[in-house]
Order: structure tokens, then sequence, then C-alpha cells
């Protein structure tokens, strides 16, 4: 078969079949789609069928076959064969998914395909946190799953609490020197436990190792105040 879609050639005769599912349409019909890959790389569907038309002359409904090609990205082709169920893999070139395996305990399998490169950073980052790369993936999934609701980040919520307090009572002139050193303290100790858990340990040791122009006009703000040269 061989049709024209959008000024493009697509031939199934020259180019590889990739997979095939068998399903029934809106008319109770058995129909076949296929998916081809062009020698150039570009993947598409054909749709083979009948359907269901009024005869107009016979006054009644009538089978009438039909085949449709329709032009596929690279992702589309990837979804096709991944999620439709009882696809017939002929060769895929996405690579297979993990095998299915006996578990002691209900659980699932996600496939995620990625860039070879990050493959690798994943990789890297599970090994220097002594992980598996399975461990290490569920643990970054439960922190972005956390992350989307703020109730989760305690340790941020406490920080700010206290830091809030003063803020809102900054004019009454009443918080003595060493109140407000323990206060800063603890503020400092929630943060530090906080990107502990997030980040690891000494992360944020080696986020300032470096400062921006942000941290240092910070530092010199308050330089003066953390060494005392402020006291009357």
């Amino acid at each position: 078969m061989k049709r024209i879609v959008n000024g493009v050639t697509y031939n199934t005769d020259t180019s590889v079949k990739i997979g095939r599912y068998c399903f029934e349409n809106d008319d109770n019909v058995d129909c076949v789609a296929t998916l081809y890959q062009t020698r150039g790389g570009a993947f598409f569907e054909v749709e083979e069928g009948a359907k269901k038309v009024w005869n107009q002359r016979e006054q009644k409904e009538q089978a009438r076959e039909y085949s449709t090609v329709t032009p596929m990205s690279v992702e589309q082709a990837q979804k096709w064969i991944l999620e439709i169920d009882n696809v017939e893999i002929f060769q895929n070139p996405f690579g297979d998914p993990p095998e299915a395996a006996a578990e002691d305990s209900p659980g699932a399998t996600i496939y995620v395909r990625v860039p070879e490169s990050f493959k690798r950073r994943i990789e890297r980052e599970a090994t220097e946190n002594k992980a598996s790369v399975n461990n290490w993936m569920m643990r970054c999934a439960e922190r972005c799953m956390e992350d989307s609701d703020i109730r989760n980040a305690k340790g941020l919520v406490h920080a700010w609490d206290i830091a809030a307090t003063f803020r809102a009572h900054n004019n009454d002139g009443e918080w003595s020197r060493e109140t407000c050193i323990e206060a800063l303290a603890e503020v400092a100790n929630l943060i530090e436990r906080y990107c502990e858990d997030r980040f690891g340990t000494d992360a944020l040791a080696n986020a300032t190792v470096d400062p921006d122009s942000t941290l240092e006009s910070y530092r010199k703000r308050f330089e003066a105040y953390a060494s005392g040269e402020t006291r009357e």
C-alpha cells in the first residue's frame, strides 16, 4: 500500500512493520491497526477494516471496507506500543520494557524511557547515595509528590513562622539580643535539617562555597551585626 499524506509518501512495502493489534470498531466490525516505520525513521499507522454504510438502493446497511494512513510522531508511536493492550510487537525501535517478574507483594512496574545521558546521571546519583537505581527513583518520586504540598516541608514552615513573628512585631522594641539570637539559631537549625533530609548532608555548606551576588550582598549587609560592630 502506498499513500500520500500532506505531500509525503508512506509505503508499507518499503517500511518496517513494528506492531499490530486487532479491535472492534463502533459498528462491531473487526479491524486491524498496524504501525510502520519508514526507511527515513518516520512512523505511521495503517488501519484496515469495514464500516457499515446505508445502501439507499437496497434500503439496508452493508459493510464497506476501508483503509486509512495516519502519520505519527515518535512520542505517539512509543505511546502506541506501550499503552495499547494486546499489541503484537514485531520489532521495537524503542527497546523492550522489563519482563514481568513474580512479586512477593502486590506492586507494579513503571517503564520510563529517558535519554542515555540522563540515565547515567540517575545511576551516578543513586551510587553516590548508596542506593539502587530503583530505590533512588522511588525516593525521588516520593519527594516530588511531597513537594506538591507545602505542609510537608515542615522545617521551612516552622522557620518562616518564627521569622514572620519577628517581622510582625519589629516596631515593639521589646526583643532582647539574646532572644533574637536564639530565634535566628532555631531558624538556621530548622532550615539545615530540612535541607539535609531533602538534599543530603553538607548541602547548604556546598551551596554557599561560591556565593552569588545576592548572597554576597546579604553577607555584607549583616556582617557588622554578626561581629558585634554595631553595639553601642
